[in-house]
């Protein structure tokens, strides 16, 4: 898919695993961000910590 045929709840992002197409959070709050803070990565790869 091109960005002009991406659909608007979709985002392709760059992460450890190559490119992926990704859905958006489902809920947005004014003066946040409508995108995830760090991009998908490998399964149990990271530290569960609250940011």
């Amino acid at each position: 898919m091109t960005p002009a045929t991406t659909p608007p709840h979709l985002r392709e992002t760059d992460s450890p695993l190559g490119r992926l197409r990704h859905a958006l959070p489902p809920v947005t709050f004014d003066g946040s961000p409508a995108t995830w803070a760090s991009p998908p990565g490998h399964p149990s790869a990271d530290t569960p910590v609250w940011r």
